[in-house]
């Protein structure tokens, strides 16, 4: 676990250090102006700095990639959400047909559906990928939130329940991860923010 934060925090320090190289400041944005940063160098910087450079091959490949892992973030989301679907139903949360899992491909069917045609209503209200995944980001950083306080409050109301792994210094962490995670919500910008809010209290009613 330690290995892949510390490998996705390498892989993308490196990434925004390409990108602050490729931006030709003087020419592109003046002080205190960064609306000039906008249009490709933003939705595809690494794409649009091969092509400048003429890397024709890199270009087309980069953009298959964005394809590509995309598609299979969806599916980690899919997986997730079927799961969860699944996992109130056992709790009797939900109709217990959600619980039905299909003989040969051994995955709870109707879950797997409606989550898919929920994922489909989502793309109503956005104008495109971009903003999508924006907005499931910033759905995704509030589950960050819920850590540090979830850590504190089992310590005190459930302090009998079994821990094979019992976190040092938690007292500290605990808070210390909740503002970060905070204000990483924060950070993702509005209006994503308030749309995320909404979207998380009707989750709550249902």
């Amino acid at each position: 676990m330690i290995s892949s934060i510390l490998i996705g925090i390498a892989l993308f320090t490196l990434l925004q250090v390409v990108f602050i190289r490729h931006v030709t400041w003087h020419a592109d944005v003046s002080v205190g102006d960064w609306s000039a940063l906008s249009g490709p160098i933003i939705t595809a910087p690494f794409a649009t700095a091969a092509s400048t450079a003429g890397l024709v091959a890199l270009t087309y490949i980069l953009y298959a990639d964005a394809y590509v892992s995309s598609s299979s973030t969806l599916n980690v989301y899919l997986g997730t959400s079927q799961r969860t679907l699944y996992g109130l139903a056992t709790l009797k949360s939900f109709p217990a047909s959600l619980i039905r899992v299909h003989e040969r491909f051994r995955v709870p069917i109707l879950p797997l559906v409606i989550s898919t045609l929920v994922g489909f209503l989502f793309f109503a209200p956005f104008p495109s990928w971009y903003k999508l995944v924006g907005f499931i980001s910033s759905s995704t950083v509030f589950t960050y939130v819920v850590g540090g306080s979830a850590l504190m409050v089992l310590r005190e109301h459930g302090s009998e329940l079994k821990r094979p792994f019992r976190l040092a210094g938690s007292s500290i962490i605990s808070p210390v991860a909740f503002v970060g995670a905070s204000l990483i919500v924060y950070w993702s910008g509005w209006p994503v923010v308030g749309y995320v809010a909404v979207a998380i209290f009707l989750g709550l009613i249902v």
